[in-house]
């Protein structure tokens, strides 16, 4: 909006500026999932056996490393 003191235009750089404001909040917000999962590879350390896509519980953070239990 700090244009419309250098250029003319009758408040269409304000108004353009605020739609696209909108719009790409609107393109940033992903709501296909529902509580926002990432899939990130990690360093675990387990006291049983955890199969590959098992889902766990992270129970504690030792260095790079999450220490981790079967749910």
């Amino acid at each position: 909006m700090g244009g419309e003191a250098f250029v003319p235009s009758f408040g269409a750089l304000g108004i353009g500026g605020l739609i696209a404001f909108v719009i790409g909040s609107i393109i940033l917000i992903d709501t296909d999932t529902q509580n926002y999962n990432y899939s990130e590879a990690w360093n675990t350390i387990a006291s049983s056996d955890i199969a590959p896509g098992q889902r766990v519980k992270v129970t504690d953070m030792d260095g790079l490393s999450l220490k981790v239990e079967q749910i």
